[in-house]
Order: C-alpha cells, then structure tokens, then sequence
C-alpha cells in the first residue's frame, strides 16, 4: 500500500475515536501485531485486509491533546496515554468526556427511571 506520509489532525468530542487511540496505543506498546487491528474493527482475515493494516503499527503515532481555556488563555497538554489511573485529571478523565458522558448516563437513568 502506497504511504504518502501526510499526517491527520482530528478535532472532536467524539468518544468512540478517543476510544480507538486509546487501543491502537495499548496494543501497538503490547506488540499486538496487525490482526489485533482486524479483530478490532470486525475484518475477516483476507489478504485485501491485512494488506490494510500490514505494519500500521510501525508506521502510525496517534496523539491525543486536550486543549483548555483557562484565564482566557488556550493550554495544550498531552493527554495521549489516557490512562483512567493518572493523577492528571485531563488523562484520566479524557479531557473531561469520561466525566460529561457518566453525568449524562445519569442523569438519563433517572429520568427513564421515574418515567417507568
């Protein structure tokens, strides 16, 4: 596969993609190799998809940033291990999604739950 070496810079609130840099980092640092990557996403083991993913693992970084508004002021930090045990609250809370999305379960719970 032809690797033209551009990189990709994503702005999201998404949980999902968080949730994919946080694994392709675990496996890639546990030398997982390239059919963790098929398995990951649900891809038969066929030539075309390995040829996908053959050496992804040496090739990609994927970094995670959080950006924080503080006295008026952007912060950039390297949140990238995103790891729920740091005692960094923007790594272990994901930049403040993990926090935000258990409020909203909630929240939403007890709602549906007084509903029923």
């Amino acid at each position: 596969m032809l690797q033209i070496g551009y990189k990709v810079i994503v702005s999201t609130h998404s949980q999902v993609l968080l949730e994919f840099a946080w694994a392709f980092n675990i496996l890639k640092e546990s030398n997982a190799g390239d059919n963790a990557l098929l398995e990951l996403f649900d891809l038969k083991n066929e030539t075309k998809n390995e040829a996908l993913v053959k050496g992804i693992f040496q090739d990609k970084t994927i970094r995670t940033y959080f950006f924080e508004n503080k006295d008026y002021k952007v912060k950039v930090k390297d949140i990238s291990t995103l790891d729920p045990g740091n005692e960094d609250l923007a790594v272990a809370d994901w930049g403040g999604l993990s926090s935000f999305a258990s409020k909203a379960n909630d929240i939403v719970a007890t709602i549906a739950a007084s509903n029923d």
